[in-house]
């Protein structure tokens, strides 16, 4: 399916073919996050039901299948897929929400509202979410408020500590040095982070992920987390880094589960690398029984 959903994107197109193909490729990315074709008619009537009522709510809170509730506003680029399915990224998702636990420890770079930080802290873990963007980093605040084990960063993180240019808002904002608003810049092997059983550094830095992860490179020595992180065409570089630190790709299925990518592998999207010291460990909670919760959904208006 990543091939037809790549053949669809529009990219630079406008008009009416290029709504078609948006609205097309939507629907099938939703019916994909449903997670089998039973659902998917329930989860595509949500998302255009969302289309249309996202105009007269300002958010929506969504009970999320992997655990915690999401506020979503309106506005966020994510918003119908969420509302549709309860997901982004499932396959993802589920894998951290089978990892996780109270003696277990989320880095979450590019954190957005939430997404991923939620889950991790209503399952008891300790997180800590970094968010540059101001508007985004206050929603993702909001949402973690509930969870006293959750710390939010309003910081960019990469490989040299200072200060860069965060251009864009929410989902896609990337850090330059030329446009957009001044943000700090931080290290993680400057910071304090902490430890657990199992640790979990997600990376969503919109194209600057390798320059985090060289930024953690005594943390990721030390600590052997598992490492979520998003490529672009291959990830030759992500992958290549890591390797070199004993660290083994994957991607997962869209129930969690690990499969070792192949060397031939030009796609998006995440990959999931594995140090050998914690794949038992891994595997152990993998081999869990877990189950997901049913999505729930409330729209909030102005009056509430």
């Amino acid at each position: 399916m990543d091939g037809i959903l790549r053949w669809l994107h529009p990219g630079n197109q406008r008009g009416m073919l290029a709504r078609f193909r948006w609205a097309v490729l939507l629907s099938l990315l939703a019916a994909r996050n449903a997670g089998n074709i039973l659902r998917a008619p329930g989860a595509m009537r949500r998302l255009w039901m969302w289309h249309y009522r996202r105009r007269h709510v300002h958010a929506a809170v969504v009970h999320l299948p992997v655990r915690g509730d999401l506020t979503v506003p309106s506005s966020n680029q994510n918003s119908g897929m969420l509302v549709a399915t309860g997901f982004t990224e499932r396959g993802d998702q589920i894998l951290v929400a089978r990892l996780i636990g109270r003696s277990s420890v989320l880095v979450d770079v590019g954190a957005n509202i939430g997404v991923y930080s939620v889950a991790a802290a209503a399952s008891g873990a300790t997180v800590v979410a970094y968010e540059p963007v101001s508007s985004t980093n206050a929603q993702l605040a909001a949402n973690l408020a509930p969870y006293p084990s959750a710390l939010v960063r309003p910081v960019a993180v990469g490989e040299v500590a200072g200060h860069a240019r965060m251009h864009g808002t929410g989902v896609g904002a990337t850090l330059n040095d030329v446009r957009g608003s001044e943000v700090e810049v931080v290290r993680l092997d400057d910071e304090e982070l902490p430890r657990g059983d199992v640790i979990i550094l997600k990376v969503d830095a919109e194209g600057r992920d390798i320059e985090v992860l060289r930024g953690a490179e005594s943390f990721v020595r030390a600590t052997q987390p598992v490492i979520l992180c998003e490529v672009w065409h291959g990830g030759r570089d992500v992958r290549s880094y890591l390797s070199t630190l004993g660290f083994r790709a994957h991607r997962t299925t869209r129930n969690g589960e690990l499969r070792v990518l192949s060397e031939g592998f030009s796609g998006d999207g995440n990959m999931v690398f594995v140090h050998p010291a914690v794949d038992a460990l891994v595997r152990q909670r993998l081999g869990q029984p877990f189950r997901l919760d049913r999505l729930r959904l409330q729209f909030l208006t102005a009056s509430n």
